[in-house]
């Protein structure tokens, strides 16, 4: 028997065929990342364009509550004319300052600056320079500025302490009305003592003479927005809140809204027990400070001695 061995030799040629697939292959997912990042910007074009008419369409809705809002609320615009103008030692205010001459120096304090007119019955009207300070508890007002026929003794003596000076109030201004603009409002719960003093600095060389604070804000039973240099007052409130439980008391509708001022200012002044945590942590720095006198009874021991 012969055997004969036949030797194969593979071919390594490729089908012209393949060579064509493989170049569509290629052309293919050219095109393909082509499509997607087109696809892309097609998408994003289309989502800010949708952003664009939501936010449109949002503008248009608060357009329209803003002009229904007016009709109800009360807006007060604060001007440039509420700020002072200092020359020299005089003080000139709204237009008299435009006609001064050179040498001026027109100074803004960045507050809620606001004349308000003090109309009580029986009294001669009076306007002070106010400012809305919304983080003012209680409205306070400078007794020189007011008449004393406006003034009556108050029912408790207040205590106003500040970090270098205390100052005692017992007396308020009388219920009137309170003209800013052309809107009138019921003239709140105000204390009033010197407010600009050695030892009470209260205002800006002395030119602001009232304060309104939060106790006026809550007696309007409304909203506040405050927008650049515009005030807006909401009376009329449609949102109520209510509670879980029952009161357990309704002695709060029997009482009169003096009696409820004066009750929540003896909440407010009435002073609570010291936690016993505070206690023990700062207790030794307290009393170091109460023997140098910067704090306790006498406040004013080194204030003095300022010149």
């Amino acid at each position: 028997l012969t055997c004969q061995f036949i030797q194969l030799q593979q071919t390594t040629e490729q089908p012209s065929s393949f060579h064509k697939l493989i170049l569509q292959q290629s052309e293919y997912i050219i095109w393909c990342e082509a499509e997607i990042s087109r696809l892309k910007k097609e998408n994003q074009y289309l989502r800010d364009q949708l952003l664009i008419k939501h936010l449109s369409n949002d503008l248009e809705e608060l357009t329209l509550a803003d002009k229904h809002k007016e009709q109800k609320g009360k807006g007060i615009l604060l001007t440039d004319d509420n700020c002072f103008i200092l020359q020299g030692e005089n003080i000139l205010h709204g237009e008299t300052a435009n006609a001064a001459t050179g040498g001026v120096r027109f100074i803004k304090n960045r507050l809620y600056n606001l004349t308000a007119q003090i109309e009580i019955p029986g009294v001669k009207s009076f306007s002070v320079r106010a400012i809305l300070d919304t983080g003012a508890t209680t409205c306070c007002i400078d007794e020189n500025f007011v008449p004393q026929e406006a003034l009556e003794d108050n029912t408790f003596t207040v205590q106003f302490t500040g970090v270098n000076s205390k100052q005692d109030a017992n007396k308020k201004l009388k219920y009137g009305q309170m003209i800013i603009g052309e809107n009138q409002f019921r003239v709140p719960y105000t204390y009033a003592f010197p407010m600009y003093t050695y030892a009470f600095p209260m205002c800006l060389g002395g030119e602001i003479q009232m304060i309104i604070g939060c106790n006026f804000i809550r007696a309007m039973q409304g909203g506040l927005r405050i927008e650049g240099d515009t005030i807006t007052f909401y009376k009329n409130v449609t949102t109520i809140n209510t509670q879980q439980q029952a009161i357990l008391s309704s002695f709060i509708e029997e009482i009169n809204d003096l009696e409820y001022i004066q009750l929540q200012e003896s909440v407010l002044y009435t002073a609570g027990p010291t936690p016993q945590n505070f206690k023990v942590k700062f207790q030794p720095i307290i009393d170091r400070l109460k023997e140098a006198g910067y704090i306790g009874e006498d406040p004013l021991k080194h204030w003095s001695k300022n010149k």
